[in-house]
């Protein structure tokens, strides 16, 4: 293994990151028509949130006065409905609606915004997404890390989790697009840490705004984002009291860049509520607070992390590993990663709907693959670890490849996996008609209702 590695080091040299990036560019380019051959694109939470482009552009009906595709419609006070979600990441497929709906006319496909070229188009447009944010992730990484820790920490995210999954198999789920959101915000953070100019802040605010704006629990992101590199009262002074406090303008101008974003979804609440602000979840949807299920989202068989993305539990290792070789990181990527699983585990759906695996933690890859590559760092610099626990890493992109392999067949369930499903589809791997219908016995529905009310097992 060492051998390997050193000779990839040699050939490679300091190109081997960008290597890595084309590969995994290319490779999602080629092969999301096979991994996507099957995936309804506009189904599920995608639908949803390509609602805005559908109603708006298709149907002129901007107060969603009827319900076309089954949308998930919350009523207000004043008589309307408004959907569930928000318009954020209507904002991110709009390059692929115009693409497909310039291409459904030329071509005299229906212009209804779910005909053939929509499809593909939204099929290509998180590979175009994920081209760029895996080089501006390099560009970050190799600030702190080697160019070779930093190809293969991005090889093994991209492989090795279920970003994977959200970048080929479903490719229009809220997922892999706040990854490569959060993977620029990164990039954008360092050259502000080290160059100090207002222009790079701004630019986070304004991602961390449309961030927010899809899934609102992500202003959490702000944390790592500002506070990388504050250890001491002194740095907490030069970055951020001084730049910010003292200089309230720029403060403000932090501000209008996180809210513009915002503004459109603002008038359409006000709009069709009457409130600036309106939870669209209703009042059947929210947070226990008192009882997380962090266990349940690492370990269950229903949808366990850790279980069907082994590699998680190195980036989850690895927020500490950072307190040794990249302490300026280290509090700021803990403290999310903290928040962060709380929050989630707190949700009344902690299993988050259908899917592969805990969707829910995709988005945080970007800033807990900083503390993967600390320990690449390490495992690289001794000998007899990495010719241990190399072949160990290889194990866990491997599960989670041959897990994506098996839900692409349909043997695993988006949301009813047990313990008797799991063992069965990795004692036989594949099943006739009647092994089939056995397996789909094994499957045990979660009850929806009842996690509502605060029943969390079930």
């Amino acid at each position: 293994m060492r051998v390997i590695i050193e000779i990839l080091k040699k050939y490679f040299n300091k190109y081997f990151s960008i290597f890595i990036v084309l590969f995994c560019s290319l490779y999602g380019l080629f092969n999301v028509n096979y991994w996507a051959r099957d995936t309804k694109i506009f189904s599920s939470d995608p639908d949803q949130h390509y609602s805005y482009l559908k109603t708006f552009f298709i149907h002129d009906d901007f107060k969603f006065k009827e319900n076309y595709h089954g949308y998930w419609l919350t009523p207000t006070k004043i008589n309307t409905q408004v959907p569930k979600v928000t318009m954020g990441l209507s904002y991110l497929y709009s390059p692929g609606f115009i693409t497909g709906h310039i291409w459904a006319k030329v071509n005299n496909y229906p212009e209804d915004g779910i005909s053939y070229p929509y499809q593909k188009s939204m099929t290509y447009l998180i590979q175009i997404y994920m081209i760029i944010a895996l080089f501006f992730y390099r560009k970050a990484l190799i600030y702190y890390f080697s160019d070779f820790v930093s190809g293969i920490t991005i090889f093994s995210i991209y492989f090795g989790t279920n970003l994977f999954f959200y970048t080929l198999k479903e490719p229009a789920f809220p997922h892999s697009f706040i990854f490569c959101l959060v993977s620029l915000a990164i990039y954008f953070s360092v050259r502000w840490h080290e160059t100090k100019e207002i222009k790079y802040a701004a630019i986070i605010s304004f991602i961390v705004g449309i961030t927010t704006l899809i899934r609102p629990n992500e202003i959490i992101i702000l944390l790592p984002l500002f506070f990388i590199g504050v250890n001491n009262k002194e740095q907490l002074n030069l970055k951020i009291i001084n730049p910010f406090f003292k200089s309230p303008i720029n403060l403000i101008l932090l501000f209008i860049c996180f809210i513009i974003p915002w503004i459109p979804q603002i008038l359409f609440w006000k709009i069709n509520t009457g409130q600036l602000f309106f939870y669209s979840y209703g009042k059947e949807e929210g947070f226990f607070w008192s009882d997380p299920q962090i266990l349940n989202q690492w370990f269950s068989y229903r949808k366990g992390w850790f279980l069907y993305t082994p590699l998680a539990f190195l980036l989850t290792i690895g927020s500490l590993i950072l307190c040794k070789f990249r302490k300026s990181y280290f509090w700021s990527v803990l403290l999310f990663f903290l928040i962060n699983v709380f929050i989630l585990s707190c949700w009344w759906d902690w299993w988050f709907g259908g899917g592969f695996g805990m969707r829910a933690y995709v988005q945080s890859y970007p800033l807990l693959g900083i503390g993967l590559a600390a320990i690449y760092t390490l495992l690289l610099k001794k000998n007899w670890i990495s010719i241990i626990t190399l072949p160990l890493i290889s194990a866990m992109i491997y599960i989670n490849l041959w897990f994506t392999e098996s839900y692409h067949n349909y043997l695993m369930h988006w949301d009813s996996m047990t313990k008797e499903s799991l063992w069965y589809i990795i004692k036989e791997d594949e099943v006739d008609n009647d092994e089939r219908n056995h397996l789909e016995e094994l499957f045990v529905k979660p009850n929806y209702n009842d996690a509502k009310i605060g029943k969390r097992d079930q």
